[in-house]
């Protein structure tokens, strides 16, 4: 996939996407999108301590509730094997992660979900197709998360 490429070229990954991968010498967990694969590199040095998901986010609409789930119904338009780690429902203003995720790939998920709400809420899903508006949405996500980990 292009998107997979570009993501290993610009983080400088070898090796195909899911074969024990190391990126500027560190050790990778490939997760596998319906779209794209995510590097996530272990901090060098201590690890930063996973903090608990927020019940709510801000929005200037309103509150977002945040709920942890058990499982998520298949997106329309998903192939079989793609897999939903979370969503973001305009109409109800609530996000929902998979309870059965690590600890950082749901606050991944949680930050790409949020940036789906400020995409809405600005009226910019209007203005871009989906797959422009999901690689938006990967790319801060993952981001802020990195920013998260790598504090210090």
């Amino acid at each position: 996939r292009c998107a997979g490429f570009y993501v290993m070229a610009a983080t400088g990954l070898s090796g195909s996407p899911g074969t024990g991968q190391r990126c500027f010498g560190q050790p990778l967990t490939i997760w596998k999108d319906a779209r794209t694969w995510w590097p996530t590199v272990k901090p060098m040095g201590e690890a930063v301590a996973c903090p608990p998901l927020p019940k709510t986010l801000w929005s200037q609409l309103g509150p977002i509730r945040v709920r942890v789930v058990k499982r998520l119904p298949k997106g329309k338009g998903l192939p079989p094997e793609a897999d939903d780690f979370g969503d973001y429902d305009p109409k109800t203003r609530r996000i929902r992660i998979l309870a059965s995720l690590d600890p950082w790939a749901q606050w991944q998920t949680l930050r790409h979900e949020w940036v789906h709400m400020i995409i809405f809420d600005a009226g910019f899903h209007n203005a871009f197709n989906e797959d422009q508006i999901e690689a938006v949405c990967d790319l801060v996500g993952t981001a802020l998360v990195g920013e998260m980990r790598n504090a210090p």
